[in-house]
């Protein structure tokens, strides 16, 4: 029988920013916090069941556009204040706020939902039906007054961030730039997870965390690019497939964009060649990719050369007008990276590339929705993109930034039979490759490591064997790509 009780120790190289979670980052240290923290209304199991959480139980209208939800009356935040139908409908509104800071794809899978309190909970109308909106119900719900402070977050200075409320199987005790801290809260029902607390302990580099694991400060390394040279034999690398998540390149093809398309076409011809998976060459630099290309950068120097750039003065140049590129990416770990070599390829070529790096956030609301870039890196992790195109392809999905609207748009944002959907997908998708708008550089791996032989299973989950940890719990938050109700 497993006990209660135990200490995980993981170290990580990311910082917090937004411990929100209507503003964390996908797969950030941040969306890892706020998992265990929050709790939503419902509850995905990895197996895709969804289970009761805030709600003990829903109904649903016959015409599938009503939702009423029914509260736990148990629940409380971890504050001691009761979970309300008006926390709920305050999480929601400030999703569906013009003025939401956060994820605008994320904003736009509640833009046709509104909320409204009723006897003992919450009830959802929406304007179409959403096979999905069980799923999507298992965002995590904020107290009413965070909520309405979403506008207002700014990374650690607010102090919903620095003190998260929610009503998860874990209570933050303390965040700041050095450490984070969470600790089991109440069980509630007998639910509550084995493990009695989680430390991430936030270092400088790879090294660092690697010297951590070593010295037996941590338990494990968060999946990051990992420094493979002179590792011990006792601590295990593994490379492990993300799967569902892809690096894009997004250009801005509007008419205010400043590269034509047979340009972009050249600059993508420069990107061939790149691979996600860190070689042993690059991995001790922090390097993400390998920045090897030298037959690729001939063939679009060719290609721009072709088009009129020229070279002679050692900038790339047309009609007296330099070539420019505003490139712009999520700051931190494998993205950053992707960007440094991805500018390395076109400066290469004689461009001018300049790299703007910032949080998830600003990236979205100071850099997409303004046009203030020219190529943006984006990294998509949803393994359902196919069944629904509206993250990405929807008023405010990530790839609508780049201002193409491909002819079959219209008929795949509206497609009810998934058959259809896919067919439609695929066309989508080749009309961006052939205007050169969107261009695929691959699917993620991550590293990790441990000092146990680990094993990769599900999409997108890491297990260790089950003599990993002393406690069941234990081997659970270790994933932490499950949910965290144990």
């Amino acid at each position: 029988m497993p006990v209660l009780g135990g200490v995980h120790r993981e170290a990580t190289t990311e910082r917090p920013l937004y411990l929100n979670p209507l503003l964390a980052a996908p797969d950030s240290l941040d969306a890892d916090v706020v998992r265990l923290a929050f709790a939503g209304l419902t509850r995905v199991t990895p197996d895709g069941r969804v289970l009761p959480d805030l709600a003990h139980g829903w109904s649903v209208a016959a015409d599938r556009l009503t939702y009423d939800f029914l509260l736990d009356p148990n629940r409380r935040f971890h504050d001691g204040a009761l979970v309300r139908g008006a926390d709920v409908v305050a999480t929601i509104e400030a999703l569906r706020d013009s003025d939401f800071p956060g994820d605008p794809a994320l904003a736009s899978q509640w833009r046709d939902a509104a909320a409204t309190v009723i006897p003992g909970g919450v009830r959802f109308r929406l304007t179409a039906r959403d096979p999905w909106f069980l799923e999507r119900a298992s965002i995590g719900i904020l107290p009413a007054a965070t909520a309405r402070a979403v506008a207002q977050v700014d990374g650690l200075a607010h102090v919903s961030n620095r003190r998260p409320i929610g009503a998860g199987s874990f209570r933050v005790s303390s965040a700041d730039g050095s450490r984070i801290v969470l600790e089991r809260a109440i069980p509630i029902a007998g639910m509550g997870p084995l493990l009695s607390r989680l430390e991430f302990s936030i270092v400088a580099a790879s090294n660092d965390a690697l010297a951590s694991l070593r010295s037996g400060a941590v338990t494990a390394t968060r999946p990051s690019w990992i420094p493979t040279g002179a590792l011990p034999t006792e601590i295990r690398v593994r490379s492990v497939p993300v799967s569902g998540t892809t690096a894009n390149v997004l250009f801005r093809a509007d008419a205010s964009g400043s590269l034509d398309r047979d340009s972009r076409r050249a600059l993508v011809v420069a990107l061939d060649g790149l691979t996600l998976v860190p070689t042993e060459s690059t991995s001790t630099s922090g390097r993400s990719i390998s920045a090897a290309g030298g037959g690729a950068v001939a063939r679009a120097s060719a290609a721009l050369a072709a088009l009129g750039w020229d070279r002679a003065s050692g900038t790339l140049a047309r009609a007296g007008s330099p070539l420019r590129v505003r490139l712009v990416a999520h700051r931190g770990g494998t993205v950053a990276a992707l960007a440094r070599d991805i500018a390395d390829r076109w400066r290469s070529l004689g461009a001018i590339v300049d790299v703007t790096e910032t949080s998830w956030a600003e990236l979205l609301a100071d850099r997409l929705r303004t046009g203030a870039f020219d190529a943006a890196i984006l990294i998509t992790r949803d393994p359902s993109a196919g069944r629904d195109p509206r993250p990405f392809w929807g008023e405010h999905g990530l790839f609508a930034f780049g201002g193409f609207r491909p002819p079959d748009l219209g008929r795949l944002l509206s497609a009810p039979d998934p058959a259809d959907r896919d067919r439609l997908a695929a066309a989508v998708a080749a009309s961006a490759a052939a205007e050169a708008v969107i261009h695929r550089l691959g699917s993620l791996e991550v590293e990790i490591a441990t000092d146990r032989i680990m094993r990769s299973t599900l999409p997108a989950t890491l297990v260790t064997l089950d003599d990993r940890f002393a406690t069941v719990g234990g081997w659970h938050v270790f994933t932490r790509r499950v949910p965290p109700r144990f």
